[in-house]
């Protein structure tokens, strides 16, 4: 779960804003060249795979900072998305650190037991149709989704591979 701000939703504090990749060369009518991140913006990961109090900056060699591009790049990464793609998305989002230095790869001990989802939720959604996988996914951990991604060509393929993931 990532809870992060949008734009300006950051704090103005003694650290200069930093050097950023102008993520697609273009250059403003003032003359901007976008190679500036704007005020900081914090960031948080709720998972029982962070450990509590966890504070992360970028890997160590990164020639970026975590922004919100970050999350893009993070999850097409999972996605066994080709690098070429996320390259395509921007030049930023190319050079944005990702997230998988901050998630362990099993659960960390001590975290609170898994959410489990009220079988009434399956049938709320709003005007486009319920917002729902239709079956059991409690117990589903995000290595369940990260294996649904890789199989996946498509949304439909994404809800399929889980479905069978979650009958085994």
């Amino acid at each position: 779960f990532i809870i992060t701000f949008d734009e300006h939703g950051g704090t103005f504090d003694h650290v200069a804003p930093a050097r950023a990749v102008n993520p697609d060369g273009k250059i403003g009518p003032s003359g901007f060249r976008f190679e500036r991140m704007g005020v900081r913006v914090p960031t948080i990961l709720v998972s029982p795979f962070v450990t509590p109090r966890t504070v992360f900056r970028a890997p160590n060699g990164s020639s970026a900072v975590f922004d919100h591009t970050s999350i893009i790049s993070t999850v097409l990464g999972w996605a066994g998305t080709d690098p070429s793609f996320i390259t395509a998305m921007g030049k930023r989002a190319a050079a944005a650190p990702r997230f998988d230095g901050v998630l362990a790869p099993t659960r960390v001990q001590g975290t609170p037991p898994r959410f489990v989802v009220p079988a009434h939720y399956q049938h709320q959604g709003g005007p486009k149709g319920a917002h729902n996988l239709g079956f059991d996914a409690d117990g589903l951990t995000v290595h369940h989704h990260r294996a649904a991604l890789v199989c996946a060509a498509d949304p439909d393929g994404y809800v399929a591979a889980l479905r069978n993931i979650s009958r085994t």
